[in-house]
């Protein structure tokens, strides 16, 4: 099921928010890796973890992680 299909219909706000966490999770890796003294991000990994659900609200993790490395 993806998330576009949630419910039997089309949740949009879901697919948007999820993309906006999922961006936000990376621009953190990439903040990190330039802290650390590097100038890109590879292997990439996301995961995204359904925590729970209550009262019709979803608690959802998203975590991004890679290696920093110096490109010449």
């Amino acid at each position: 099921m993806t998330l576009e299909q949630f419910n039997g219909g089309t949740a949009v706000s879901w697919t948007e928010k999820v993309r906006s966490v999922r961006d936000l999770a990376i621009r953190f890796i990439k903040d990190e890796a330039i802290e650390m003294g590097g100038n890109a991000v590879v292997g990439v990994d996301l995961a995204y973890e359904i925590l729970g659900v209550q009262n019709d609200m979803v608690m959802m993790l998203v975590a991004a992680k890679g290696t920093a490395v110096v490109v010449e």
